[in-house]
This record gives structure tokens, C-alpha cells and sequence, in this order.
């Protein structure tokens, strides 16, 4: 009788681990907008690249370029382009993981480019697609 109860609980435990990753499945995530000022430093397309791999866990309303402090120079949309094109070739083995990675062209639609120009001049005339 001791093996039955074991096993019993065993699968009311299995059984609940299953529930309860379904539920999370179909929870809302939350919804972000990615800002970066990628191509100022290394760390801004590996922190991109990260972003990429936890894309699952939220709803990415869009990517975009931005200045960061210091970073004078033209925005890089072309770099998020890479890495998402990069995450287009392995999204289907991430899918093996978790199937509800947004898909590459989802992704590609999402990239906007910010303000080229002086980062301290703000306001009318200033707007650019990722102030849409």
C-alpha cells in the first residue's frame, strides 16, 4: 500500500507541475519596449542578445535605437537587425524549449530608429519612428 500512495503522489505532483506550466503558458506577459543605444560598447549587443533569449517570457512591443550619455554618434538599427536575424536561425530550436518564442519576422517589424542628431534638442521637428 506504501508503494501506491508514493506513486500517487508522485503523479498528483507531475500532474500539477503540468498544470501549472500551462497556466504560465497562457498567462499575459508583460509588455515591454526595448531603448538602447547599441553600438556604443560591446556589452549593448550581448545585453541585446540576452534580450533575444528571454523574448518569450514577455510581449515586445518594439526595438529601438537611442542615444545613450556619451554616445554622440548615429544610431544603429542595422546592429538590433543583425541579432535578430541571428535569432532567426535558431528560433526553431528554441521553440523545442518553449513554444511561444515571437517569431524572427515579428521581431524585424518591431525595430524602430531613433533621433540622428544632438541628443540635448527635443521637441517639434525632433520626432523620429520610434517616437510613433
Amino acid at each position: 500500500m506504501s508503494s501506491f500512495r508514493t506513486l500517487s503522489t508522485a503523479l498528483l505532483g507531475v500532474l500539477c507541475i503540468i498544470i501549472a506550466h500551462r497556466y504560465a503558458l497562457a498567462a499575459e506577459k508583460p509588455r515591454i519596449v526595448v531603448m538602447t543605444d547599441i553600438g556604443g560598447d560591446p556589452d549593448d549587443q550581448q545585453s541585446m542578445v540576452r534580450c533575444l533569449l528571454y523574448a518569450c517570457d514577455f510581449e515586445v512591443e518594439s526595438l529601438c535605437t537611442g542615444f545613450g550619455h556619451g554616445h554622440y554618434k548615429d544610431t544603429r538599427p542595422d546592429l538590433i537587425r543583425q541579432a535578430v536575424d541571428a535569432y532567426g536561425k535558431v528560433v526553431p530550436n528554441l521553440r523545442k524549449h518553449r513554444p511561444d518564442y515571437p517569431s524572427h519576422e515579428r521581431l524585424r517589424s518591431l525595430i524602430k530608429d531613433g533621433h540622428n542628431g544632438d541628443p540635448h534638442k527635443v521637441g517639434q521637428g525632433m520626432d523620429s519612428e520610434a517616437s510613433e
